[in-house]
């Protein structure tokens, strides 16, 4: 699996769903996502894109971008919520 798009409907991604996957290089979050659990992107290390559709996150767990490189990845927010979601990101390291 290279590549993960998830639907508007999902709203919440327990824990380390998709931790330690070799190949994953870009995942898409719906609209309706509301909450990330711990580890979820954990050592993907071939991860090159992360896209947040929406704008209703409200929390990402701990360790969930430990083992990607940040300077290989882009990632992308609505412009109205890139302080808020560069602060959850930053926590959750």
């Amino acid at each position: 699996m290279k590549k993960v798009n998830l639907g508007n409907y999902v709203k919440e991604i327990e824990n380390e769903a998709f931790a330690k996957c070799p190949k994953l290089q870009s995942i898409q979050f719906g609209a309706g996502l509301v909450r990330i659990g711990k580890k979820v992107l954990y050592q993907d290390k071939r991860m090159r894109r992360i896209i947040f559709k929406g704008s209703r996150l409200k929390k990402i767990g701990k360790k969930t971008f430990s083992g990607i490189s940040p300077e290989k990845v882009v990632i992308k927010v609505k412009r109205n919520k890139l302080k808020a979601y560069q602060k959850l990101i930053k926590q959750a390291k």
